[in-house]
């Protein structure tokens, strides 16, 4: 099920993972061979009940190995309306600067592939969140 916004809902792909390992993977398919960038995808984050951030949150686009970084396969965007806004960069962060609250706020992820890629799964870069949280 898609988040929406303002809400709880969703499946969710991490709950204060510790570690790059503790996570649910988001799985985007495309074909490598043409080059091709996927869809927009609709991704939430939101704190737990009671809380909300403080300031902006930077949402980062990690390896798991810095010596197999792709993570220049991946981009981000804030949501604008129900739909992606302008993508950054390829592997640049985001910066959410509304408040976060304890309900659902929108955010997007594409991926693409390169002919030169191993086909396969690929599981090498996660996402990491960098914010200040206080309690209501």
């Amino acid at each position: 099920m898609l988040p929406k916004s303002d809400t709880r809902d969703g499946v969710p792909l991490s709950n204060l993972g510790s570690s790059a390992d503790d996570y649910d993977p988001k799985i985007i398919k495309v074909n490598t061979i043409v080059n091709e960038v996927s869809p927009p995808n609709k991704l939430a984050i939101r704190c737990r009940d009671g809380f909300k951030t403080l300031g902006p949150t930077k949402i980062y686009i990690k390896p798991k190995d810095p010596a197999n970084d792709l993570s220049a396969m991946w981009s981000l965007a804030l949501d604008t309306g129900g739909v992606a806004g302008t993508f950054m960069n390829w592997g640049d962060p985001l910066t959410i600067t509304k408040m976060i609250k304890d309900v659902n706020t929108i955010f997007w992820l594409r991926a693409r592939g390169f002919a030169a890629e191993v086909i396969g799964f690929d599981d090498t870069c996660y996402l990491e969140v960098e914010t200040s949280i206080t309690s209501y």
